[in-house]
């Protein structure tokens, strides 16, 4: 295993817990490997922490075989593994001193503690556990990798976050409000971001966050330009597309063709894009399969049929003297 020196500062300072209360005029002070100050010793951490992932990263790199990386990363997260069972997972016990006695040779003394000095101390450990969890989860991401090349380790992924869709699609559709429907998309993802690093994925750097990113941007867009215009009606009552999806795919591909839409900016926006603004605007669920559709539809004796209607009724309204 290469075990460089960024490596040996961060499990020195995750492996000890020097804990002092020095004793000035009466009142104490508490050092934590010798730091005063929480705050301090968590950029300490994150520094340390950065330098590691940075290491790695390169060792990994210069390591071409897959067995060798994977035999690495094994020995590397050993590492983390024991400090984080040597820390423990139970931090809540920690009760409040009110008197910190220390003893010499000559006689005992008391330091009258703060109360915050045992909130202090629960926060270096802390600071301490959330690094050997950042970094176990770091080494279980490149485990992954390397295990499978790229295709199979996100078909993998989408395949353990599909249920996750179901559920959320559901629920989503029983919420009225779109303030709602944001803080709720908002509040899943915090809660898949922990489900998905226990897997070794970083929800936010995958293709799965931009689901929430659509989803969110999309309900903004309604919920800002409902603000624009108070004297429409509320925008809580949305819309729905009761046509199917062929018709859909005809109307908007025709949107798109004729370049009648675009940013508010005047930069154009492309198909793909389009379709999924007014799948978000008519609640519909995202059509995968769009070319192959838009394919078929050329297939077709008669290829507009939907559109051919539209102008039919607009002719016949247009004309009418009623």
């Amino acid at each position: 295993m290469i075990k460089n020196s960024s490596l040996v500062a961060l499990e020195n300072e995750l492996s000890k817990a020097n804990v002092v209360f020095k004793d000035e005029g009466g009142l104490s002070t508490l050092y934590f490997n010798n730091f005063s100050n929480p705050n301090d010793f968590k950029e300490k951490l994150d520094s340390l922490y950065l330098n590691f992932s940075k290491e790695l990263s390169q060792n990994l790199r210069g390591l071409t075989a897959r067995d060798s990386r994977l035999h690495h990363l094994e020995l590397v997260l050993r590492i983390f593994v024991s400090l984080q069972e040597k820390l423990g997972s139970n931090l809540t016990l920690l009760n409040s001193p009110v008197e910190v006695s220390t003893k010499n040779e000559i006689a005992a003394t008391c330091i009258c503690s703060k109360i915050s000095d045992v909130q202090d101390l629960i926060s270096y450990i802390c600071f301490q556990k959330n690094t050997i969890l950042e970094s176990i989860r770091l080494i279980k991401t490149y485990r992954l990798k390397f295990r499978k090349n790229a295709n199979e380790y996100w078909k993998d992924v989408f395949k353990d976050f599909y249920p996750y869709y179901c559920r959320l699609k559901e629920q989503l559709s029983e919420i009225g409000l779109i303030q709602d429907r944001i803080q709720f998309l908002k509040d899943q993802r915090k809660e898949l971001e922990i489900v998905f690093q226990e897997k070794g994925v970083n929800l936010f750097d995958s293709p799965l966050n931009l689901f929430f990113e659509f989803h969110i941007d999309g309900l903004k867009d309604l919920y800002f330009s409902s603000k624009l215009n108070p004297t429409s009606k509320p925008i809580e009552q949305h819309l729905k597309w009761s046509g199917d999806k062929v018709k859909f795919i005809e109307l908007i591909l025709s949107l798109d063709l004729l370049k009648v839409v675009e940013f508010m900016d005047g930069s154009p926006i492309s198909r793909k894009e389009l379709f999924r603004r007014f799948e978000i605007f008519f609640d519909l669920p995202h059509i995968n399969d769009l070319g192959s559709r838009i394919h078929k539809l050329k297939m077709r004796s008669n290829t507009t049929p939907f559109l051919d209607e539209l102008k039919e009724n607009c002719n016949r309204f247009l004309n009418d003297n009623d």
